[in-house]
């Protein structure tokens, strides 16, 4: 297998899924980066998780991975966020910024307090992110570390949790997770 990192809920390989005997892969997401296609399963049934435009508010998600190749700051979209998955790739260290609240709660049908869903960005370049910035009403909880940054090799997760609806404000928890081991 071309296995690159495997994170707690996720398996990012340059190859499709294959089935195998390892049950602690049991309820993961498989990214094959070489053509940013997923799926969700476990060793012995991978099914394809499909495009959609929108998230619902279920606990379940559809994830399409976006690819940030850009050699500045960059402000995340509403849609690049609610893709659940972000591959950033840049040249240069950069200072990149959260979308705000209201434009991600805009495109969530029947947003409702309390709701949560889940953001990665995995730093898939030679340079760092220096800081993320919170985006009006994105509230950032600290949990490990009061520095933003995102190393060479790490996967920072965004757990996001809507706090308000009108004011639009999302509390987001934060931890920094290494993806070398």
């Amino acid at each position: 297998m071309s296995i690159q990192y495997i994170t707690e809920d996720q398996i990012v390989a340059t190859m499709n899924p294959t089935t195998y005997n390892n049950i602690e892969h049991e309820g993961m997401t498989w990214i094959n980066i070489s053509t940013m296609n997923s799926w969700f399963g476990g060793p012995s049934q991978w099914d394809v998780l499909t495009t959609s435009s929108s998230v619902t508010s279920s606990n379940y998600q559809m994830t399409t991975p976006v690819i940030v190749n850009q050699n500045s700051n960059h402000t995340y979209t509403a849609a690049e966020w609610l893709s659940g998955i972000i591959m950033r790739n840049t040249s240069s260290d950069v200072e990149d910024t959260l979308p705000t609240a209201s434009s991600i709660i805009a495109l969530i049908p029947s947003a409702v307090v309390g709701l949560t869903f889940t953001t990665q960005i995995y730093n898939i370049s030679n340079k760092e992110v220096q800081k993320h910035y919170d985006g009006v009403g994105m509230n950032t909880v600290h949990l490990t570390t009061t520095e933003m940054k995102l190393k060479k090799d790490d996967v920072r997760t965004f757990r996001c949790v809507i706090a308000s609806i009108s004011p639009d404000n999302i509390d987001v928890y934060s931890p920094r997770t290494d993806m070398t081991g």
